[in-house]
């Protein structure tokens, strides 16, 4: 049996953490709140939300020529949607729902293909979507890619999806995707919408592959949709979490602290 006593003082050493830093940085409005209502931590604590460098995450990050050239030398077949996913592969991150949406889409003759770029687990994951029925030209692994790459990358899909099960963890992705105009798919969580606002599609329940699927398959059908979504998600990046915003957000904080 566990020990009663030691579960307590593991209990109490979580509680008093956020009591003991002077000032605490987060980077969520949805942490903040979680520290305040879970810990009684209100006072001294700052909201800092990740950010985007816009002019490197850009849509033009590749010619039209050479989206398609990449598009054929990774195996994406012609004519289909690509949905991009680029992070931790991590079963919190959402890769097996990700993985399930894909095969329930594929069952059902959606013209779509998944690019999952990141790392670690690779074989794990490409074993777990040959289960699935899941083919090399359905769902393509890149492995690790060099951060600088990552723009053209991202510029080589139609849709982004951040199936992140976490409800309390930062999505940076996310912004990311922002940024290079990409309708976002994401669960229904506070952290997402922090992000996106109106302009995600959200899949709820939060963990459920058909839901995923389904989200997905909305944005597959509804291409006009889609765009506007990902300007206006765009634009919202652009105003709420600009390099430049956080920067001037950052200062504020250090004025106040010094």
């Amino acid at each position: 049996m566990p020990d009663v006593d030691e579960h307590q003082r593991t209990r109490a050493s979580a509680d008093r953490i956020p009591q003991l830093p002077e000032d605490i940085g987060n980077t969520t409005v949805h942490c903040t709140e979680l520290l305040a209502r879970t810990f009684g931590r209100e006072e001294h604590v700052y909201p800092l939300p990740d950010c985007v460098n816009l002019e490197f995450f850009s849509e033009d990050s590749l010619t039209i020529s050479e989206r398609s050239a990449m598009r054929a030398a990774l195996g994406v077949p012609p004519g289909r949607k690509l949905v991009v996913y680029l992070g931790l592969l991590a079963d919190y991150q959402g890769i097996p729902q990700l993985l399930g949406a894909a095969a329930y889409l594929r069952q059902r003759d959606y013209p779509v293909s998944f690019l999952i770029m990141g790392f670690p687990g690779e074989a794990e994951y490409q074993a777990r979507a040959a289960k699935l029925g899941l083919t090399s030209a359905d769902v393509i692994f890149t492995g690790r890619l060099p951060y600088a790459e990552a723009p053209r990358y991202l510029s080589l899909g139609d849709i982004a999806v951040a199936p992140k099960i976490s409800a309390t963890e930062g999505s940076g992705k996310i912004l990311n995707y922002m940024a290079m105009k990409l309708p976002v798919v994401t669960y229904d969580t506070p952290v997402s919408h922090e992000y996106l606002g109106r302009w995600g599609i959200y899949a709820k329940p939060v963990g459920e592959a058909k839901s995923l699927a389904q989200a997905l398959a909305f944005v597959i059908r509804n291409p006009e949709v889609a765009r506007i979504m990902g300007t206006e998600a765009h634009t919202r990046a652009a105003r709420h979490f600009s390099w430049q915003r956080t920067g001037r957000r950052l200062l504020q904080i250090y004025d106040k602290l010094w």
